[in-house]
């Protein structure tokens, strides 16, 4: 059976770039930059693009919805299905490492059809026309040398004067300044060794250790510290309502339990004041008054309004809040990755191979807003029988080997374990702690006093964590940092070690008294 023969091309990289283009900034500017209308087999898929295009020349936002107004008379846009076509390329560029690689493709497809064309040029010329050989080779050599010379002349060489002139435009807004990026006050170490929040940030942490709160105090720290910066948290977890409660917790340095129920100790009345004694309501009104001032500023995303939530669509939500807040900069939040929102279409062979796309959909986010920072909070791997041993290895984030190469900070958050808070105990010079019945129990003496430091400073509303910085690029330093997570309050602070003797020593009069009585 004869085969039909088939004009040269590739859908697949066809939808591919335009997804791209829709996506993500630097395939935007690569494709508009390489690429032209005719490079493209399909007639709507020219459209798309000579679209596309016009937009980006405007400096317009580009997104599916915004497109689709644009193409909504035009006859051929609406034969391939309209929007929920160019919602069909947004999704292909799910698939899309590399975009240079599919553009490679797409001019080679076109370089076979203009090579047809020559070949056809040549039958027609040899069989039809008069002319005599030399000139038709050298009307077939002036073809080919078009078709050199337009492949060689959409390599993007850029002059060296062009790249100096960039890069010191870029510098301009930094130099003279302290930090290049947004700074939270409460952990110096945190602005002095980064330089400030930027960039794609993966804080990584097994469950129930504060990660949570920990990127919620960043984010109102960002708020307070910058007139000029606003900041979308996407809870893909818990509710806006839930996240704004904790915010108000930390502000008013309340639990959770207390903010809600209020301290149990007011009489149960309609008036909420009631149940708050005087100091605590002081602290309410301080907070909201702080949630007041920072106004819509911040915009929680929650997982009722995220059904159609993409990389395009954070970008889209992301700049209309800059706009409308007329901010200049942002720190994006994400809680947590293992939950954003696959595409019903997207299939994945594992659970690795799904967060390697979700890495990507976040990548594009931040290289669409540049150096302001992206939170990410992931999942870590559950502490094993070594317990000491975790939190001290990239290892230690779950998911694939991406997880840990795209992001440009990678934080590993722990509680301190016993062992080790034994020794810090010991290197402090802190009175010892009594074990109690139940931890005498534990049969390795070292973790049995470290479990009994553990138990007294719960007591006391404290937790002592370790934030490891195992991998940073650009100038930050890695490095290593123990806080107090006061949960009690919802806050973190620096350890005061001579504050946390204090209550040692407190707690041995207390104990004494008991004992004498």
């Amino acid at each position: 059976m004869k085969e039909i023969a088939v004009i040269p091309h590739s859908q697949e990289s066809e939808m591919v770039i335009l997804g791209a283009m829709l996506n993500d900034s630097e395939s935007l500017k690569l494709s508009v930059e390489l690429l032209d209308e005719f490079d493209f087999h399909f007639k709507y898929h020219q459209v798309v693009f000579r679209m596309i295009k016009t937009l980006h020349n405007e400096n317009q936002i580009i997104d599916i919805y915004i497109l689709g107004e644009k193409l909504k008379d035009n006859s051929l846009f609406k034969e391939i299905g309209g929007l929920g076509y160019l919602a069909t390329l947004s999704q292909y560029a799910g698939t899309a490492i590399h975009v240079e690689e599919y553009i490679y493709i797409l001019k080679g497809k076109k370089t076979l059809r203009k090579l047809l064309e020559v070949l056809e040029l040549t039958k027609q010329q040899t069989l039809i026309s008069e002319k005599k050989p030399e000139e038709i080779l050298r009307i077939l050599q002036s073809e080919i040398d078009n078709i050199s010379s337009e492949i060689s002349s959409k390599f993007p060489f850029v002059l060296m004067k062009d790249r100096l002139n960039g890069l010191e435009e870029k510098l301009r807004r930094y130099r003279g300044e302290k930090y290049l990026g947004l700074c939270q006050k409460t952990l110096q170490e945190i602005d002095e060794n980064l330089l400030g929040l930027r960039k794609f940030i993966l804080l990584a942490a097994a469950p129930n250790v504060g990660k949570t709160a920990m990127t919620i105090q960043w984010g109102l720290d960002v708020l307070k510290n910058h007139d000029d910066a606003c900041l979308v948290y996407f809870s893909l977890e818990m509710t806006a309502s839930d996240i704004l409660i904790r915010m108000l917790c930390n502000l008013s340095e309340m639990n959770y339990q207390t903010f809600v129920l209020g301290n149990g100790k007011q009489e149960r009345q309609l008036d909420h004041s009631a149940h708050f004694n005087s100091s605590e309501l002081a602290k309410i009104d301080l907070a909201k008054k702080t949630m007041g001032a920072i106004g819509d500023r911040l915009q929680i995303i929650d997982s009722s309004q995220s059904h159609y939530l993409d990389a395009q669509m954070a970008i889209y939500i992301i700049n209309q809040l800059k706009e409308r807040t007329m901010t200049k900069r942002v720190i994006v939040i994400i809680d947590y990755l293992q939950v954003w929102p696959v595409q019903k279409n997207q299939k994945f062979s594992s659970e690795i191979e799904a967060d390697k796309w979700r890495i990507g959909e976040i990548k594009k986010i931040r290289d669409a807003i540049n150096d302001d920072p992206v939170i990410v909070i992931s999942e870590a791997r559950k502490p094993s029988q070594n317990e000491e041993a975790w939190g001290n290895d990239l290892s230690d984030v779950m998911g694939s080997a991406r997880g840990t190469y795209t992001p440009d900070v990678v934080m590993l958050f722990a509680q301190v374990p016993p062992k080790t808070l034994k020794k810090l105990w010991l290197s402090k010079k802190l009175p010892e702690i009594i074990p109690t019945e139940e931890q005498e129990e534990i049969l390795d003496e070292n973790e049995k006093k470290g479990e009994a430091i553990i138990s007294f400073l719960a007591n006391h509303g404290i937790s002592i964590c370790k934030l490891k910085i195992p991998k940073c690029r650009d100038a930050m330093k890695r490095f290593t940092l123990l806080v107090a997570f006061h949960f009690r309050k919802n806050s973190f602070k620096p350890i005061h070690w001579s504050e946390i003797h204090k209550m040692v020593i407190e707690n041995q009069k207390n104990t004494k008294t008991k004992c004498m009585n």
